[in-house]
């Protein structure tokens, strides 16, 4: 290849893949993730029993859109957040196990119906 064209891989993390040499240029979107990140980045597995919980950390457990979210929250549907900061907003984790409680009992009780 060409110099210019190797430098410009290499400014933009751009490899063609070495089986195809006509396949067109893909770009590197990750990288190996430390020991220190992978355990950062865990999952959430167990909802917690107090505390606050994000909008990402609520929807592990009522997986629905932000929009249909944001509507039950308007339509009392799903419970009121809380500010905690002027661009922080979370929600109560007591107030979500009450939300999957009853919308258990909803769908417990439209099963025996």
């Amino acid at each position: 290849m060409d110099f210019f064209i190797l430098m410009i891989l290499h400014l933009f993390d751009c490899k063609k893949p070495p089986e195809a040499p006509w396949a067109p240029m893909t770009r590197i979107t990750h990288k190996e993730k430390t020991p220190m990140q992978a355990s950062h980045n865990t999952t959430l597995l167990e909802l917690p029993v107090t505390g606050f919980l994000r909008f990402k950390d609520v929807q592990r457990f009522i997986p629905v859109s932000s929009s249909t979210w944001w509507k039950g929250v308007r339509e009392g549907i799903y419970p009121q957040p809380v500010r905690l900061s002027t661009r922080t907003t979370a929600w109560r984790a007591e107030d979500i196990h009450k939300l999957i409680n009853r919308l258990s009992n909803q769908a417990s009780n439209q099963g025996r119906q």
